[in-house]
C-alpha cells in the first residue's frame, strides 16, 4: 500500500473512533454527533479522492500537519462536547413580541430582496437548469460588481443570515404557524440565491444548520411537530440536492478529465490533503489579512479590497482561498501554526465557560449556532472571512446581546404577571 494513502487511512480511523467514542459516552445523537461525524466522512473521501490522484497537484502526506490539524479541531469541538440538548429542555425564551417583530422583519427584508434581486435577474425555471447555473456561476463576479449601488435588502438579509434557523425554530417550538411559515420562506429565498449566483457551498451551509437546528431544538418540539419539521426538512434536502447536483453538472458535467464523483471528493474532502500539504509552511503570511481584515482596517493597515486583490498582494503563498484547507488552515496561512494556537486555545476556553451553564438563554444557543456554522463550513474555509465576514461576526454578537437582554425584559414581565 502507497504510504500517503497509509496515513490518509490512519487519518480517516483516528475520526472515525472519535466518533464512534463520542457516540459511546453520549448515548444519543447531540450537535457533536453532527459536526464530528462531517469531518469523519469527508476524511473518508480524502483517502479516495488521493488513490485517484491524476489531475490535481498532490504533495507527499506527512504525519505530523495531520495530527496538527486533528488537535485543532479537537480543541474546537470541545466546547459543543458540552452543548448538551437536554439543557435546552429549561431554555429561557425571550420576549414574545420582540421574537414576533423580528420575525416580521426578517421575512420583510427576504421577501423584497427575493423580489429586488432574484425575480428581476433569473427565472425562477432556470434556476435548475444546468447551463443556466454555470452562467450564473461564470458571471457572478460581475453581477455583484454592477449593480449600480448599493443593495439594501441585500445589505440586511447579510445581517440576518445567522438568525434564520433559531426565529423559524423559535416560531415552530412556540406554535406561531404563520410566522413559522414566514420564517421558512425566509429559508428558501437564501437556497434560491445560492442557486441563482452558483453557491454549492451555501446549500451545503443551509443543509448544515438545518440539521444542527433540529437537534438543538428537539427536545422543546411534540412529537407531532417532530413528525411535521420531518416532511420540511426532506423538502428542502429535495429542492438542495437537485440543485447541487444541476450546478455540479452544469459546471463539470462535459468534462474529460474527471467524473463528477472525483469532482464532489475534491470538493468535500481536498481540505485535509491541502492543509497537510501546505498550511504549515504556506511560504508566507497574510497577518490576518483574510480572517480579520476589519481590524486591519481600523488600525489604518492596509487591506485587499477582495479576492484577486489579496492574491496580488501575496503571490508568494503557495495555498490561499482558492483552495479548501479548513478554518484552521486559513488562520495558519493569516496568522502562523504557533499562534493559531494560541488563538483557538483562547476562543475554545471563551466558549467552554458559556456552555458549561446549566440553562441556556437564546443568547447561548445563537453562539451555539454561531460556532456550528464554523465548524461546519468551516470544513472548506472560515465562513466569516473578509470584511463582509467580520461584519457578520458583529451582528451576531449584537443579537446575542439583544437576546439576553430581551429574556430579562421576559422574565420580569412574567414575574409581574404571576404576582
Amino acid at each position: 500500500m502507497d504510504d500517503n494513502i497509509a496515513l490518509l487511512i490512519i487519518n480517516s480511523l483516528i475520526y472515525i473512533f472519535s466518533f464512534f467514542v463520542y457516540q459511546r459516552r453520549i448515548g444519543s445523537i447531540q450537535v457533536g454527533s453532527i459536526i464530528i461525524g462531517l469531518y469523519a466522512v469527508i476524511s473518508i473521501g480524502s483517502v479516495y479522492l488521493y488513490s485517484v490522484n491524476e489531475y490535481w497537484d498532490f504533495q507527499e502526506i506527512t504525519l505530523f500537519p495531520l495530527l496538527y490539524l486533528y488537535a485543532m479541531l479537537f480543541f474546537s469541538f470541545r466546547p459543543l462536547l458540552l452543548f448538551s440538548t437536554k439543557k435546552i429542555e429549561k431554555v429561557v425564551f425571550p420576549n414574545d413580541f420582540f421574537m414576533r417583530a423580528l420575525s416580521c422583519i426578517i421575512f420583510f427584508v427576504y421577501f423584497f430582496f427575493f423580489i429586488q434581486t432574484i425575480l428581476s435577474s433569473f427565472s425562477l425555471g432556470d434556476l435548475l437548469n444546468e447551463d443556466v447555473l454555470l452562467s450564473n456561476y461564470s458571471e457572478k463576479g460581475d453581477n455583484i460588481e454592477n449593480r449600480g449601488g448599493i443593495n439594501v435588502f441585500g445589505v440586511l438579509k447579510v445581517l440576518f443570515a445567522d438568525l434564520l434557523w433559531i426565529v423559524f425554530m423559535y416560531n415552530f417550538v412556540k406554535r406561531h404557524m404563520i410566522l413559522s411559515i414566514m420564517s421558512l420562506f425566509s429559508i428558501v429565498v437564501a437556497i434560491f440565491t445560492s442557486l441563482a449566483w452558483g453557491s454549492r457551498g451555501g446549500l451545503i451551509s443551509v443543509v448544515l444548520e438545518m440539521l444542527i437546528a433540529y437537534f438543538v431544538f428537539k427536545p422543546l418540539m411534540l412529537e407531532k411537530q417532530k413528525k411535521l419539521i420531518k416532511y420540511f426538512a426532506i423538502s428542502i434536502l429535495s429542492l438542495i440536492s437537485v440543485g447541487f447536483f444541476a450546478l455540479t453538472f452544469g459546471r463539470f458535467g462535459d468534462s474529460n478529465r474527471y467524473s463528477i464523483l472525483e469532482i464532489l471528493a475534491y470538493y468535500l474532502s481536498s481540505n485535509f490533503i491541502m492543509f497537510d500539504n501546505y498550511a504549515l509552511d504556506p511560504g508566507g503570511c497574510r497577518y490576518g489579512d483574510r480572517v480579520f481584515p476589519l481590524v486591519r482596517l481600523l488600525l489604518g493597515l492596509d487591506t485587499a479590497k477582495d479576492f484577486m486583490s489579496r492574491r496580488d498582494m501575496y503571490p508568494n503563498l503557495k495555498l490561499d482561498d482558492s483552495q479548501f484547507s479548513s478554518f484552521v488552515g486559513e488562520f495558519c496561512i493569516d496568522f502562523g501554526p504557533y499562534f493559531t494556537v494560541i488563538i483557538i486555545l483562547f476562543f475554545s476556553c471563551v466558549f467552554m465557560k458559556v456552555f458549561k451553564k446549566d440553562v441556556y438563554d437564546f443568547g447561548d444557543i445563537l453562539l451555539g449556532l454561531f460556532l456550528c456554522k464554523i465548524l461546519t463550513y468551516g470544513y472548506a474555509l472560515f465562513p466569516y472571512a473578509e470584511i463582509g465576514g467580520n461584519i457578520g461576526i458583529l451582528y451576531v454578537l449584537f443579537f446575542v446581546f439583544m437576546f439576553k437582554r430581551m429574556k430579562k425584559i421576559s422574565v420580569v414581565a412574567n414575574g409581574s404577571t404571576s404576582k
